[in-house]
């Protein structure tokens, strides 16, 4: 996939396309949960970055959707 569908995706979630800042993750979480957090892989990324949410975010970008 893009590197550029990552970006588009990761923006959606977050606001962000680098993810949440640490500034917005402290208004949620300790430093310690953090850090934790920070270790882990990410869970079900597969349910995050689709075919189908890949595909529309291509057919929007090339002008097609909703042809």
């Amino acid at each position: 996939m893009s590197a550029d569908y990552i970006y588009a995706a990761t923006a959606a979630k977050y606001g962000d396309p680098l993810g949440p800042t640490f500034d917005m993750l402290r208004r949620m979480k300790s430093c310690r949960e953090i850090i934790e957090s920070a270790s882990r892989p990410i869970e079900n990324l597969d349910n995050r970055l689709t075919f189908d949410g890949f595909r529309a975010w291509y057919l929007e970008r090339a002008g097609l959707l909703g042809e």
